[in-house]
């Protein structure tokens, strides 16, 4: 054994402990950051109000403008209902370029009602 078979060995030994000081640094870094977000999730957590809650029920006040209905008219073939405008009936049957809305208001504001069949499936749209 020579003495460049000891230099190399000393720099292989530290290059190899730089690499393990570096990935036990990384290690840390890592677990600090993770136990300090989990931290700040709790808190936001603890810091909500008890009384508040979320539902997914559509509430049943909705209403549209004349320009939404006549985009409803002509998307008529996608929706495959009959939609029914202040007593007009527009079937889903009709050519979309076809039909004549110009009675229906732009401005107005219609609430719509929807009627089903007993499998729940959507088969009239009404507009009053």
């Amino acid at each position: 054994m020579g003495l460049v078979d000891n230099a190399k060995e000393a720099m292989f030994l530290s290059i190899t402990a730089t690499i393990f000081c570096a990935s036990v640094i990384t290690g840390y870094n890592v677990f600090d950051n993770t136990a300090k977000m989990n931290k700040v999730a709790y808190s936001m957590n603890n810091e909500l109000d008890k009384n508040m809650h979320s539902t997914l029920i559509i509430e049943d006040n909705d209403t549209y403008t004349g320009a939404e209905v006549r985009q409803s008219i002509f998307q008529i073939n996608e929706g495959q209902i009959d939609i029914v405008v202040d007593g007009t009936t527009f079937s889903k049957n009709l050519d979309p370029m076809a039909i004549d809305v110009s009675g229906i208001s732009l401005t107005k504001k219609y609430t719509p009602t929807y009627v089903r069949d007993a499998s729940g499936k959507l088969t009239l749209l009404k507009f009053s």
